[in-house]
């Protein structure tokens, strides 16, 4: 196992300064990804991977006041017919499949100063995998109602490397 590259393809609400390619990289001057302020919930993070991959586990470390009520995540399956022609479905087109959710605490016990850091374990194949955030926790640090991820390590094996449409960055 080892971690898979990504880039972020889709994100429906992002904040000036906290872009979604925040999550592509983590150093020690990550800031992550914000939701834009007052942002329609739900919101969606689409990661691409390159090529079709079998996720093993994924690592996601939230915002310590910017968090998330619960992330359901979601799965595409390549079709044989695009295995056979060696191209990805376009992200907006994808036949998805639901994995399942996880909560994420208010983080009220750390006087919000602490990050969860959630391990999902998923054994899954996929060629995107879709991450939606429901409603943010209320506390009184969080004036604009946003959610943020400040890294995702995403580990598993690439099984099978497709044609991007859009080559991930390096």
């Amino acid at each position: 196992m080892r971690k898979l590259r990504f880039q972020v393809c889709h994100c429906s609400s992002e904040e000036d300064g906290s872009p979604g390619t925040e999550l592509e990289f983590h150093t020690h001057q990550t800031v992550g990804w914000e939701s834009g302020r007052f942002p329609r919930f739900p919101v969606e993070v689409g990661l691409q991977f390159e090529g079709l991959v079998n996720i093993d586990s994924m690592h996601i470390l939230s915002h310590e006041f910017k968090i998330a009520t619960r992330i359901d995540l979601f799965l595409c399956d390549a079709t044989e017919k695009e295995l056979a022609a060696g191209v990805f479905p376009q992200y907006h087109n994808a036949r998805w499949r639901r994995l399942g959710h996880f909560l994420l605490t208010s983080n009220e016990q750390t006087t919000f100063k602490a990050r969860e850091l959630k391990t999902v374990h998923i054994n899954s194949s996929t060629v995107y995998l879709r991450l939606v955030l429901s409603k943010c926790h209320l506390n009184p640090y969080n004036f604009f109602n946003q959610v943020g991820i400040i890294a995702l390590d995403i580990g598993g094996v690439l099984t099978k490397p497709l044609r991007l449409t859009t080559p991930l960055r390096s």
